[in-house]
């Protein structure tokens, strides 16, 4: 059975606490939520350093945009036409952007 606080289409036994879309995995080995081993494992994608994401996760552009800010220097912010499309301004995501 799939744990209750996982969208339907992700694979059982994820670790509890640990987010499927982008966070900092450095993060994660402190609060003892993921080793930096299983990391590595094929259940995780790296986004950017140190940014990872369930693999099975079908990431948007919004996911995309909060993977980068979780690298970028404090005080950072979407800008642009992702800035737009995250506002609901009816624009369209930039194409190159993963999703």
């Amino acid at each position: 059975m799939p744990q209750p606080d996982l969208p339907t289409g992700l694979p059982a036994g994820l670790p509890t606490g640990l987010p499927t879309g982008p966070f900092r995995g450095s993060d994660a080995v402190t609060a003892g939520l993921i080793s930096r081993g299983a990391l590595r494992g094929g259940r995780w994608v790296r986004l950017f350093p140190d940014v990872y994401a369930c693999r099975a996760t079908a990431l948007t552009h919004r996911d995309w945009c909060t993977a980068a800010l979780l690298v970028a220097p404090a005080g950072s912010a979407v800008g642009a036409l992702s800035a737009a499309h995250l506002w609901g301004a009816g624009t369209r995501p930039p194409s190159d952007a993963g999703g």
